[in-house]
């Protein structure tokens, strides 16, 4: 086989060397390219000088699960050695094609240690890991430097030698390490440094210009599995069935769940809300399509994802909070007497509130309560559905958005007639069914096209609107148990006035809220919105 391709990739770096961990944000193009194919004049712009450097010999095994859970969820794991960055690295798919990169110091053991067992438990579950694939590569390396000598990126020539390790038939490796066809392919692959946006944009364009197109080229790792690779889920379409179109989002909502666990585990509490969006929307789905599943299989997947989030509903408190209260803590009130003492207990006791919240995260994502709750949405998720769901997606899950749409409305109307008193919780109630109506057009959206996806922004905007009152009102609630910390310390009484002014001015901040969200339910309601819903 011969394959020939350019991947540009940028990274951000942090390192913490008292653990020897590490970790990358990675940004890749792929481009097409044949054995001929030479890179172009790349001096310009910021590259002033482009400068050869020592080439470096690499060798990478790639470990798997027997059914290649890691590759589904698009999570690689792999043991390198050679080059400036040897060691274990655990890369999880981010946003617009971003990869979070995970390293660990390399290990005299051919078997991930147990640390990086650890990170990707989540994903692969008890299930054994295996090394599924060897990459071999030769690279020759070229820096690309600003006017001061600074590297801004690194492009390299990769002589690619790669095989799979997992025997055809069983799914097992082999033992003589020689289960696959070996391949060789030569890759240029650009990766930024200590360059920008604007660096990966000259580039970009100089590759254009040369006529190099981007392409739809596979990861080495999926290269050398080959057809034991797993088949990527089509994108859904107008024609596509009820089924079809709802199975595609959880799928790709599922394999979002199980990356943020590896982000989880590797930094808690961040990705918190992440994993909170990627369960919400996955329950929210099965909760607006319930006819197309099994009611003891729809019961199974929200009960468990509604615990998911109530578990993680602390941490997400903690760092919304923190954050709020920082904010409204230094607008205009730097210069009162009690500030300085109102700030410094505010740190301490969200310090102490996010290292309990760290604590819990690191608890939960061990136990088996939540291991067994992996499984059981896994097994729900791949749970056959029932007759309807085969039904032509746009009528099917028309009438389920309208269903859903209806729902706002009423817990809308019921939150505007009730007391004062009773408000809040409503509007929490309206938030929620606002929630469900936006997962519900964006499941919808590859079937229904621009309307689902216009009353999906209005449902979001509305539940952002909602989202942000919900916030200030945990917020006032922390103002007041502040108040109480504050008893006995000499700038108490500084202290509560600050800490009472907070309290009012989110009571005018909920004022406005609340005039701003009535504009939002008016956008959801009206006729242009939910014209086509019947």
């Amino acid at each position: 086989m011969s394959c020939h391709h350019l991947r540009v990739a940028s990274d951000d770096k942090t390192a913490d060397p008292a653990s020897g961990r590490s970790s990358q944000l990675e940004v890749e193009r792929t481009f097409v390219a044949d054995a001929s194919t030479e890179p172009p004049d790349l001096v310009g712009g910021e590259v002033a000088e482009v400068r050869e450097v020592a080439q470096v010999e690499l060798t990478a095994t790639y470990f798997d699960t027997p059914d290649l859970r890691l590759v589904r969820a698009h999570i690689t794991l792999r043991r390198r050695e050679g080059g400036d960055d040897q060691g274990w690295h655990i890369k999880v798919a981010a946003a617009d094609g971003a990869r979070l990169e995970l390293h660990r110091p390399l290990t005299r053991s051919q078997r991930p240690p147990a640390a990086v067992r650890r990170m990707v438990r989540g994903a692969v579950r008890d299930a054994e890991l295996v090394p599924v694939a060897q990459v071999n590569t030769t690279r020759q390396r070229l820096h690309l430097l600003d006017s001061d000598g600074t590297v801004l990126a690194e492009l390299a020539r990769d002589d690619v030698t790669a095989r799979r390790l997992l025997d055809d038939e069983t799914g097992r490796p082999d033992g003589a390490g020689d289960s696959g066809p070996e391949q060789r392919w030569h890759e240029l692959e650009l990766e930024l440094v200590d360059g920008g946006a604007a660096v990966l944009q000259h580039v970009t364009t100089r590759f254009s210009r040369a006529g190099i197109a981007v392409s739809a080229s596979q990861s080495k790792l999926r290269t050398a599995l080959g057809d034991l690779a797993p088949v990527e889920p089509v994108r859904p379409t107008a024609t596509s069935t009820a089924g079809e179109v709802v199975q595609a989002y959880l799928l790709e909502q599922w394999s979002a769940l199980l990356r943020q666990d590896v982000i989880l585990r590797a930094a808690p509490p961040e990705g918190v809300h992440q994993t909170r969006i990627a369960a919400r929307r996955v329950r929210s789905a099965v909760a607006a399509y319930r006819t197309l599943f099994d009611p003891a299989q729809a019961r199974v997947l929200k009960d468990e994802l509604r615990w998911l989030g109530r578990e993680l509903s602390v941490a997400r408190d903690v760092q919304v909070t923190e954050s709020l209260l920082s904010a409204e803590l230094e607008d205009g009130d730097a210069h009162l007497a009690g500030s300085t003492a109102t700030r410094r207990l505010a740190r301490r006791v969200m310090n102490a509130r996010r290292r309990d919240a760290s604590a819990q995260i690191i608890d939960l994502l061990g136990s088996e309560s939540y291991l067994q709750m992996l499984d059981d949405v896994a097994a729900g998720i791949a749970a056959p559905m029932t007759g309807r769901a085969a039904r032509p997606a746009r009528r099917e899950l028309r009438r389920r958005i309208r269903k859903t749409h209806r729902r706002v409305v009423r817990r809308w109307a019921a939150a505007q007639e009730a007391p004062p008193d009773e408000r809040s919780e409503l509007l929490h109630s309206a938030r929620k069914a606002a929630k469900r109506l936006r997962y519900a057009c964006e499941v919808a959206e590859p079937a229904v096209g621009k309307r689902a996806r216009r009353l999906r922004l209005r449902a979001k905007s509305l539940a952002s609107v909602l989202g942000e009152v919900q916030d200030a009102l945990v917020l006032q609630q922390t103002a007041i148990e502040l108040v109480s910390e504050a008893a006995g310390h000499r700038s108490a009484g500084d202290v509560s006035f600050l800490l009472g002014r907070l309290h009012a001015r989110l009571d005018v901040q909920i004022e406005h809220l609340h005039a701003d969200a009535v504009k939002a339910a008016r956008r959801v309601q009206s006729r242009k919105a939910a014209a086509w819903l019947g």
